[in-house]
């Protein structure tokens, strides 16, 4: 060991050292994974639908399974033919073998004629195979159905014996997950690497990740993948001495590297990629393989290969090691930075520090014990210690309550706001102090010991339990369940402080000042007791128990209000109050009622102005939408019949036939005019804009066709830089015939000799021929456009384009109710739309409405008539129910507001009689003579004076009663009872 310097490190370094020596030599070093308990190689394994894994695929998905075995079920070897039997082995044959089991050469049958005496057995006759042919030809035919049969065992085996293996550690991990775990292996090194002329041989994964085994007995399935907190990916360099582990820096990198990986185990590129670093970085010379194979290194070279592996091994100190390295480092950088618990092994610290830290953070009043188990004087010592002390240690035997006892301060400390860690050597032990925990606890209680589908299960139920209720949880939601606990507690408080007040106060001098009523009554005892008998004539008639609030639980006013409630109602008028009555809040209040009548006999007369409507075939369908569907509908139609309307000054004859085309689907011809118009228009306007004040004069006597043509030939012929003669006297050929044009067609007068008035010719002539086309088509419809100016013709077309627009709006908008009237239930018929039978329909529509008025109004007065109906055919039906149906029968408003101001006199009576009995009940717990002497002397006028010191009585009669307890041994032994409860 290396000898350390205690001038150079500190005492909270020096024992880490030493800690993490002594781990290390308690640790045994595994070199050769063959030295584990089981060794399950991954590139052994079937690669079969029953035994799946992603390790046999290069395609990676987050939902494969790392591996997933099937439990099989074997078939019975095929019979052979009877034949046969004699004749083969029938143990070798139901082994499945590659080749079938031959027959025997000769075996002995006993001889079938022979003639035996009774109990004689038959001879025995030795026969050869070569003398009975048959029997190998059968053989031969059973053969392939026997082959099939050995192929699919032996498949199915292979798949079952490392279903078997997986079993085997399932059961040794439940069995001992405290001292074996089972880890999945990436990366063997195989490495018979030389150290100081010695050889280490080395054959050990590098890389482990932790794994969870999923045993589902009743589907025969076994799952390998990540534990529920991840895989945790790890280096292992145990194995090798610290001569041959790469540099510290090389970790950093491969580690972060399987930290981005987490789970994704078989993601090989980023796998392979991590691992064949870490070789990279072993040895120049080493070598990696991606085969699921292990390599074997021939020389004095490591090999790193890919080889996973499921290894069941114990349980190392790896982590102890590593929790020590990582302390060791963080005290090797900064010796200062010391943490309390570790500087407190090294050095005297004392409890004050903790006592300061602890009272800064405690939430509750630390002086609250939170026990859910009974409890002694020592375990809240153990309390007031923990608050105190750093540490506090408790022993004792087996069943003198320890396991009780930590179950007690866990839920203490939870209360308080801290959280708890507990650490045992086995499972069993913190299941047993699981079980001792109250029951809404137990699900939160996370546990990380063990290995395995159990051990999991109950971590994952944990983890499940605590995020429910955090997804459950909303803010408010507890308010009043901690409102009430909190409730609860203060009542024991308050209780245990008036106990020990009272117990305190019983045991006090004469001489020592006393409080009671809240500090009505305040002095000695005797200074109370003489002024209790001074004021006894006035109050006397109060008489109040010992355990009596000090506070009275009425006030003047409220028992002078009860006084006055016994005397203003008789007996008759209580009794009646019982009867069966309506609720006014199923009843409409008077002038509600009178609404109602007077809409209802409104509406009734305006149906009879309407009952032509009524009998419209329409009217049904109409009257079955929803007010608000129909009132949609009126807005709809209106608009249509406003858009009619418009359109009848517009246009001329041809409108209403546009408007019936369109609305009849004879639309395609009115399309085709709109179509044309707006694009000739469009054109025209574009050709306006370029002639401007241009004027052009074609003589007559000439085709237009033909001049606009030859005016395109001159014009392109003058874009290519050409002109009217060639050398000066020849004409161009491309202008032969076409030298009329300078002298004949004038441009504001002058010939067009030009391309700029060739062009003005060009556009004259096509807005000429686009207002022909245009005014052609508007003729076949009947439209007439008045000759003169073009720009008046351009406006005209423009015009009566739009009144086109127009209609087919109008028409399409009527087309669209058409279609959501038909899809009411039932659908309701379409109008004349061109005849204005809108309007009917909209008048339609208000009939409807005012049925709806009537029928509302109507079953208004029936749900009243429905409630004072179930009412009378009861046998103790108050006679005001009567009244108010013959009211509501005969819509008599005045008579209907007499019977609901009777039914409110009744409720106003009921509410004083509930308030009489919440009296009497508070006044029965607390002087039980009393309301009986009321009673009895009702009329008597000195109760008012009374009540009228009600309080002050009260805070007397506590006195006396306090006055009274003084004098009674048995009294202040309940008192001590009482506390001992509470």
């Amino acid at each position: 060991m290396t000898r350390i310097n205690s001038k150079e490190e500190n005492a909270p370094l020096r024992l880490a050292r030493y800690l993490r020596e002594y781990v290390g030599l308690r640790a045994t070093t595994v070199r050769d994974v063959t030295k584990y308990e089981a060794v399950l190689w991954f590139g052994d394994m079937p690669q079969e639908p029953d035994c799946r894994s992603a390790a046999w695929t290069d395609d990676y998905d987050a939902d494969d399974a790392w591996l997933e075995v099937k439990k099989q079920r074997f078939e019975g070897v095929p019979v052979p033919p009877e034949l046969t039997l004699p004749w083969v082995d029938e143990k070798a044959l139901k082994r499945a073998t590659l080749e079938i089991p031959p027959l025997l050469t000769n075996i002995f049958l006993p001889r079938g004629e022979a003639e035996l005496e009774p109990g004689e057995t038959p001879p025995l006759v030795e026969h050869y195979l070569k003398d009975h042919p048959e029997v190998e030809q059968a053989y031969e035919r059973y053969r392939p159905s026997w082959e099939a049969w050995s192929m699919e065992h032996r498949r199915r085996e292979a798949i079952q014996r490392v279903y078997a293996e997986l079993f085997r550690l399932h059961t040794q991990v439940r069995k001992q997950g405290e001292i074996i775990e089972v880890v999945l292996g990436l990366g063997l090194v195989d490495w018979r690497a030389k150290l100081n002329e010695k050889v280490v041989p080395i054959r050990r994964h590098a890389v482990v990740a932790r794994v969870e085994l999923e045993f589902n007995p009743a589907k025969g399935l076994i799952r390998v993948g990540a534990p529920g907190d991840g895989a945790r990916l790890r280096i292992e360099d145990d194995m090798l001495e610290a001569e041959l582990r790469p540099d510290r820096s090389h970790y950093a990198a491969v580690e972060e590297q399987l930290d981005e990986i987490g789970d994704a185990i078989w993601d090989k590129s980023q796998m392979h990629a991590a691992l064949r670093t870490w070789a990279g970085a072993l040895s120049a010379h080493s070598q990696w393989s991606e085969g699921l194979g292990a390599g074997v290194s021939s020389g004095s070279e490591p090999v790193v290969s890919f080889a996973p592996a499921l290894l069941l091994r114990k349980r190392t100190q790896t982590g102890m090691v590593r929790i020590y390295d990582e302390l060791i480092n963080q005290l090797s950088r900064d010796s200062t930075a010391v943490p309390d618990g570790w500087n407190g092994l090294t050095d005297d610290v004392g409890d004050h520090a903790i006592e300061a830290d602890r009272a800064r953070e405690q939430p509750k009043d630390p002086s609250e014990v939170y026990f859910p188990l009974p409890a002694n004087r020592e375990q809240r010592r153990i309390v007031e210690a923990i608050d105190k002390q750093r540490g506090v240690l408790v022993q004792g035997p087996p069943g003198t309550g320890k396991s009780h006892t930590i179950a007690n301060l866990v839920c203490h400390l939870l209360a308080t706001g801290k959280r708890v860690l507990i650490t045992a050597e086995t499972a069993r032990a913190l299941q047993v102090l699981k079980d001792k925990l109250p029951g809404e606890i137990q699900p939160l209680c996370v546990s990380l010991l063990g290995q395995g589908g159990d051990a999991f299960a109950e971590l994952n139920t944990a983890v499940q339990g605590i995020t429910t209720r955090q997804a459950a949880y909303s803010p408010g939601a507890y308010d009043d369940r901690i409102a009430e606990i909190d409730s609860d507690l203060d009542r024991d408080r308050s209780d245990l402080a008036e106990t020990d007040s009272e117990i305190r106060s019983l045991r006090e001098e004469e001489t020592c000042p006393h409080s009671v009523g809240h500090g009505a009554y305040h002095g000695t005892a005797s200074a109370i007791a003489e002024r209790v008998a001074r004021e006894s004539d006035r109050y006397e008639w109060l008489r109040l128990p010992r355990d009596a609030d000090a506070e009275p639980l009425l006030s003047n006013e409220e028992v002078t209000a009860w006084l006055n409630m016994r005397r203003r109602y008789t007996p008759d008028e209580i009794s009646e109050s019982r009867l069966q009555i309506p609720s006014t809040v199923d009843l409409p209040a008077p002038a509600e009622f009178a609404s109602v009548v007077r809409e209802e006999a409104e509406a009734s007369t305006a149906l009879t102005q309407i009952d032509a409507l009524r009998a419209h075939a329409a009217y049904a369908s109409i009257c079955a939408l929803a007010p608000r569907i129909r009132e949609q509908l009126k807005g709809n139609l209106q608009q249509a019949e406003e858009q009619r309307l418009a359109l009848g000054g517009v246009g001329g004859s041809w409108s209403p036939i546009a408007v019936n085309d369109w609305i009849t689907g004879r639309r395609a011809q009115w399309i085709t005019l709109l179509e044309l118009t707006t694009d000739r228009l469009a054109r025209i306007e574009s050709l306006l804009g370029r002639l401007g004040d241009h004027v052009v004069t074609v003589p007559d006597e000439l085709d237009p066709r033909k001049v606009r043509a030859d005016s395109a030939a001159a014009l392109s012929h003058f874009s290519d830089g050409g002109r009217w003669k060639r050398l000066g006297v020849l004409t161009p050929k491309q202008l032969k015939g076409r030298v009329y044009l300078k002298d004949e067609v004038l441009v504001d007068g002058l010939g067009a000799a030009d391309g700029q008035a060739l062009q003005s010719v060009c556009d004259h002539l096509d807005i000429e021929f686009a207002l022909a086309d245009v005014q052609s088509v508007w003729s076949d419809v009947g439209a007439a456009v008045p000759a003169g100016d073009r720009r008046m013709r351009v406006a005209v077309l423009k015009e009566q384009a739009a009144v086109l627009e127009s209609c087919a709006e109008y028409a399409d908008d009527c087309h669209r109710l058409a279609q959501h009237m038909a899809a009411a239930t039932p659908p309701i018929p379409e109008p004349d739309w061109l005849g204005g039978h809108a309007q009917n329909w909209i008048a339609l529509i208000d009939a409807a409405s005012i049925e709806d008025r009537f029928g509302e109004a109507a079953r208004t007065v029936d749900s009243c008539n429905q409630v004072l109906i179930g009412l009378r055919e009861l046998h103790d039906a108050h006679p005001v129910v009567r009244n108010l149906l013959d009211a509501v029968d005969a819509r008599d408003i005045n008579a209907y507001s007499q019977g609901y101001a009777r039914v409110l006199s009744i409720e106003r009576t009921r509410t004083d009689q509930q308030e009489r009995l919440r009296v009497e009940t508070l006044l029965g717990d607390a002087a039980p003579d009393l309301v009986d002497l009321v009673s009895k002397t009702l009329d008597d006028e000195t109760w008012a004076v009374r009540f009228s010191a009600w309080q002050e009585a009260w805070h007397w009669a506590v006195a006396d009663a306090w006055l009274d307890k003084r004098s009674d041994f048995e009294y202040q032994q309940q008192l001590w009872e009482r506390r001992r409860k509470i």
